[in-house]
């Protein structure tokens, strides 16, 4: 015959017997918790592919685009994503997210009828204007 355990048996009642607690963390505050969040991990490197792409189409990204784009990359990255195509306006990076890598990149012109294979997500970012003169 089955019988129930007393509750006294399934929970330990002396703090002793209890389980230890997690350690708690000293707590950040809100402005340094932003600045980690916002900041990319790293920039963005572009593979040889890209670098040619990027020259061949006369495609110029503001240092403010490169940030945004790293950002977005770091917010694909905790989302699980691998393979990435980054829509900036006129012009289209495909990225792998872990490597933080720029594998190839299409102007306006290229856009229209393209397929995109072995893609995991897309993000689309409103280009920056550098904001020096």
């Amino acid at each position: 015959m089955i019988r129930p355990l007393a509750p006294s048996l399934l929970a330990p009642s002396t703090p002793e017997m209890r389980q230890p607690q997690a350690p708690t963390t000293p707590k950040q505050s809100f402005a340094s918790v932003l600045k980690e969040t916002r900041q990319p991990a790293a920039p963005l490197t572009f593979s040889g592919h890209a670098r040619e792409r990027l020259a061949a189409r006369g495609i110029a990204l503001s240092p403010e685009t490169l940030a945004e784009a790293g950002r977005v990359v770091d917010e694909l990255a905790q989302k699980g994503a691998r393979e990435s195509v980054l829509m900036l306006g006129d012009a289209t990076l495909v990225v792998n997210v872990a490597r933080r890598t720029v594998i190839t990149a299409l102007d306006s012109n290229e856009q229209t009828g393209r397929l995109f294979t072995n893609i995991d997500s897309a993000a689309v970012i409103q280009p920056l204007q550098s904001t020096s003169t």
